[in-house]
């Protein structure tokens, strides 16, 4: 396998002399790749996801480019293989490489402590049939197999994974054709102005679109850029800026931990810093009591003098099983935009299907209740570390933010709201305490729903 090869994306920006003899180079390299029967591994596992766009200096304008990666061989590797992964995480570190896969030391350089991060899902394709069609498909295969509806719902977020790659490899292709399209129509109209010749309405009208197309598929780019920088409050001119793209350098290695102070040592190791993280944060979000311990029956023996009880109907609607209405008004009340958890899928994404996923939806969170337990797969969460300072140094310097699966977001939106409207009335104030001066929980419900 070998990769990082940089090489302009787009004929037409072969401007200077470095750049055609970087497209001679690429003709040059195709010509080699293909007589090593060498193919595009972004072709095989939808590397639209991973288009860098650069400042060219000679340029002086942005431009993209592809990190391209080349295979020989495949064998019974699957497209969910961590092997696609681990080239993934070697390439974006603009790493070149030439590797073999049947070398026992090839794996020394990969962070093989950091999970996989699922493709993420454009939203605007929830609106083009092509998307549509595919979800649907995939919907109807989950409800004809014969799965628990836990497992069913493990089995979409595995498919969707599936569905978004390859509209990913659709809608690039679709794009690049159109934009090439539109840049033939441009170029012969024009020159057909420059000779002095009259456009006919018709023509006059073909020219129009194409400017429209090129208008669209700019700012489309312009936007996924944005939305990936995390960065949408920044104006669509400034977007295509070199000032742009090295405020997202920096950006990006302010947001890099690159070493940790922990116990007296200072780690610099991918691996190292990984589990150091992974050790804290699962000794701070762990549950500090089992049933056997003794606190924990004197805080029941305590909960029998409670002054407040429940009447039974309120009691009776508390128990009662989750309907597809309590599902509906919390989905509604999470927040827009928001990055998904390790299933990849959004808020807007069930909205938008909500029609055909709705009684999945209810079997599931009703089989979570009935049997008061969860999979494991849906409790887990990302965490995402923010630097609460300008130099992070030990890991208090910075804050964790989990990322949620959507239906432990669900479900933890249905306890809140169940709660909100009498858990004043049962417990008094300073017990509603969130372990911070002056904030409680009561506050923390009403603000959340």
């Amino acid at each position: 396998m070998c990769g990082d090869f940089n090489m302009v994306e787009i004929d037409t920006d072969c401007t200077t002399a470095s750049s055609l003899i970087s497209s001679q180079e690429k003709c040059l390299w195709n010509e080699i790749l293909d007589s090593l029967n060498c193919k595009d591994l972004w072709g095989f596992i939808g590397g639209h996801t991973l288009r860098y766009t650069f400042h060219s200096r000679s340029h002086r304008k942005a431009m993209s480019r592809l990190d391209r990666c080349y295979f020989s061989h495949v064998y019974a590797l699957s497209l969910v293989s961590k092997m696609w992964f681990d080239s993934i995480i070697l390439l974006s570190d603009h790493n070149p490489l030439l590797l073999s896969l049947f070398d026992s030391n090839w794996t020394a350089s990969i962070r093989d402590r950091l999970h996989r991060i699922p493709l993420r899902l454009n939203h605007a394709w929830i609106r083009t049939s092509v998307f549509k069609a595919k979800v649907d498909i995939l919907i109807q295969q989950v409800f004809a197999s014969k799965l628990s509806p836990s497992l069913k719902w493990e089995a979409l977020v595995v498919g969707m994974q599936g569905v978004i790659r390859d509209c990913g490899k659709y809608f690039s292709g679709v794009l690049k054709a159109a934009k090439a399209e539109a840049e033939q129509v441009i170029l012969s109209l024009t020159e057909k102005v420059d000779m002095g010749c009259l456009l006919s309405e018709r023509d006059y009208s073909h020219l129009c679109d194409a400017y429209r197309c090129l208008h669209f598929i700019e700012n489309n780019a312009i936007h996924s850029a944005k939305v990936r920088a995390r960065c949408m409050d920044v104006n669509d001119l400034h977007a295509i800026s070199k000032g742009f793209y090295d405020f997202l350098r920096a950006k990006r290695a302010a947001n890099t931990i690159s070493s940790l102070q922990t116990e007296g040592k200072e780690l610099r190791d991918w691996n190292s810093i990984a589990d150091a993280c992974s050790n804290h944060y699962k000794k701070l979000f762990a549950a500090s009591y089992s049933t056997n311990d003794s606190w924990f029956f004197a805080l029941h023996e305590a909960l029998v003098y409670t002054p407040q009880c429940l009447d039974s109907r309120t009691a009776a609607a508390c128990e009662s099983s989750i309907t597809e209405e309590e599902i509906f008004l919390a989905l509604g009340s999470l927040k827009n935009g928001k990055a998904p958890g390790l299933d990849g899928l959004t808020k807007e994404f069930i909205l938008a299907f909500w029609s055909s996923l709705k009684s999945l939806l209810v079997d599931v969170c009703n089989e979570i209740w009935r049997d008061q337990k969860m999979p494991f797969s849906f409790k887990q969460g990302k965490i995402k570390l923010i630097p609460k300072v300008e130099l992070p140094k030990p890991i208090g310097d910075w804050r964790p933010i989990s990322m949620m699966n959507i239906i432990y977001k669900i479900f933890a939106k249905i306890f809140a709201l169940r709660l909100k409207p009498f858990i004043n009335k049962l417990v008094h104030l300073p017990r509603l305490g969130l372990f911070t001066k002056d904030r409680f929980m009561m506050t923390f419900l009403s603000r959340k729903c």
